[in-house]
């Protein structure tokens, strides 16, 4: 077998492979659209309205799981054109749904764990991870000038990428650091200096190590792929870098899923408890709800489901 046969085979290998990722990303973005629709909406007690479906930590994880999916489309297009992809419209394409999962992750990390940062490393290093957080997308979005290079700089535009893509990458990796910073700190807090753990805490600290354990795998492989000059070795770890990524909106579903669960049960114990409360005449709910210990009349009650944007 010749390096030309090789070369196709490992290229239809590579095509393949991105248009696998890309399924499994249409059945997350399925799935996740299914559960907010079937379950949470309803559990909520809320009307099926575009509010209610496309509320902002929503978007933000539909907005992902999209521009994933179209990464791995555009990828296997460009691939099955020729493995060194070369900057043009497709790669535009694909760099500004890169940069876009990248602002979706980081601000729905963000958002989740917020509540988590500000109590576990205080109101200073709150603020500091949120300007990070609001100034990262001006990182990730430069990688798209370079797109607009190679007119009148084609020599630069390879250099222009790769430091546009350092740069974006680094500031991943900064933000995350600090994720897991916050996330280390409040597991050390519950599992070894014994306080209390909050549930919600709990799942927003395992998932988010997890999540960012992933980016960190993601971003160490992509970066190791410019360590060879061959150019078949290059693509499959760049392929590998973003393969990695398709368990990220997987994992952030899950935190998404169990938050909803766990509020879920709060509501639930909250409403069975001011109902039984309700029910005996006790003490203050007796007379907030205008109910005397010994009436027999019917006791009318309402039962309100505590809900949260989850």
């Amino acid at each position: 077998m010749n390096s030309t046969d090789s070369t196709v085979i490992q290229q239809g290998g590579i095509v393949g492979t991105y248009s696998i990722l890309s399924f499994i990303s249409f059945c997350t973005v399925v799935t996740v659209a299914r559960f907010i629709v079937t379950q949470e909406i309803p559990l909520q007690g809320k009307d099926l309205t575009l509010a209610s479906i496309f509320s902002p930590i929503n978007v933000l994880l539909l907005l992902g799981c999209v521009s994933l999916m179209t990464i791995y489309i555009v990828r296997a297009i460009n691939c099955s054109i020729s493995l060194d992809v070369g900057v043009g419209t497709l790669f535009t394409i694909e760099q500004f749904c890169l940069a876009t999962c990248e602002t979706c992750y980081i601000f729905f990390s963000f958002k989740r764990s917020s509540k988590l940062f500000k109590i576990v490393l205080g109101y200073w290093a709150h603020s500091f991870i949120w300007y990070l957080t609001v100034l990262s997308p001006i990182c990730f979005y430069s990688t798209l000038i370079p797109s607009l290079w190679p007119a009148a700089m084609p020599s630069s535009t390879k250099y222009a990428v790769f430091m546009t893509e350092v740069v974006a990458g680094s500031c991943v990796a900064i933000i995350d650091c600090l994720f897991v910073w916050a996330y280390i700190t409040f597991i050390r807090r519950t599992h070894i200096d014994g306080e209390a753990p909050n549930e919600e805490f709990s799942v927003v600290a395992h998932t988010g190590m997890m999540a960012c354990c992933t980016v960190f795998l993601s971003t160490i492989l992509y970066g190791a792929s410019f360590a060879f000059a061959d150019i078949r070795k290059h693509v499959v770890l760049v392929a590998s870098s973003q393969a990695v990524l398709v368990v990220l909106p997987m994992i952030q579903f899950r935190m998404k899923v169990l938050l909803f669960k766990i509020r879920g049960m709060d509501s639930i114990s909250i409403d069975v408890g001011t109902k039984n409360r309700i029910l005996s005449g006790d003490g203050m709910d007796a007379k907030l709800f205008g109910v005397r210990r010994f009436s027999t009349q019917p006791v009318r009650y309402s039962v309100t489901n505590k809900t949260s944007t989850l």
